[in-house]
């Protein structure tokens, strides 16, 4: 993984090696910011990440990364988004980044989201 690939000076073998580091690292309790500061990313990009874990149904503690109310927020303006981004988030006047909306949109995709 990158941890020791850093050490070593080793480059990523497959494409999807990010994708297991970033679930390594929630696995180990570490958060959006932690990650992304750990691994030299876009705090987006680990979004990105824990977005498709979760439609993958590969990473279930998504509860620990938004809350209730900020899945209402997005639930209740998403009909305005069509799967876009940016009408969502200026609908809620920013106050959530596209990350966290990207991550929401995973949640709402699966069916025993409470």
């Amino acid at each position: 993984m990158a941890l020791i690939r850093k050490e070593t000076g080793e480059k990523s073998a497959r494409k999807g090696d990010s994708l297991e580091e970033t679930l390594y690292l929630l696995g180990q309790g570490k958060n959006l910011e932690e990650i992304a500061s750990m691994r030299n990313l876009q705090e987006t990009t680990v979004c990105s990440h824990v977005a498709q874990l979760i439609g993958e149904g590969r990473y279930k503690d998504w509860k620990k990364l938004v809350t209730p109310d900020e899945i209402l927020s997005v639930a209740h303006v998403s009909k305005k988004g069509n799967g876009e981004l940016k009408p969502i988030y200026e609908a809620l006047d920013g106050t959530l980044s596209y990350g966290k909306i990207r991550i929401i949109l995973a949640v709402l995709g699966l069916s025993d989201m409470f």
